[in-house]
């Protein structure tokens, strides 16, 4: 099986755990990822640079911009067949990808944490909470 893994943080100590499982236990793994202080290499990984912190509006424009090279990766790796996606932002970016695909695939969304913006009753807290229904309502396994 071909999978492919979607990371907001690659810096960090959960995605580092989750990457050296993955390898231990999945045939071929291919790796897309952001930034928050220093990059991260590995084998088959894709970095789509630096994430805007605590900066939403800016994150949105990251995360649309990066919908074309998301979409390259995925139709230059036609064997993945399973998409797991660490968090919102990340999980966000496939969503709008596969929308432009016929392709189909086993959707696995990992909610890392629930940031307060989410609860809040805002105009950002409302329109954040219906992207995540957005991405909810076309994922395989929570």
């Amino acid at each position: 099986m071909h999978l492919l893994t979607l990371f907001f943080a690659i810096d960090g100590s959960h995605a580092k755990k989750r990457i050296l499982a993955f390898q231990k236990n999945v045939k071929k793994l291919t790796i897309v990822s952001y930034y928050r202080d220093k990059n991260v290499e590995y084998e088959n990984h894709h970095n789509l640079g630096q994430s805007p912190q605590k900066q939403y509006f800016k994150r949105f424009i990251k995360i649309i911009s990066d919908v074309p090279r998301l979409s390259h990766i995925l139709r230059n790796n036609p064997d993945i067949k399973v998409v797991y996606a660490w968090n919102f932002d990340i999980a966000l970016l496939f969503r709008f990808t596969n929308l432009f695909s016929r392709r189909k695939y086993i959707f696995i969304y990992e909610v890392a944490d629930i940031k307060p913006i989410l609860l809040s009753e805002s105009i950002v807290g409302k329109a954040l909470r219906r992207l995540e229904q957005f991405i909810l309502n076309k994922t395989d396994f929570l």
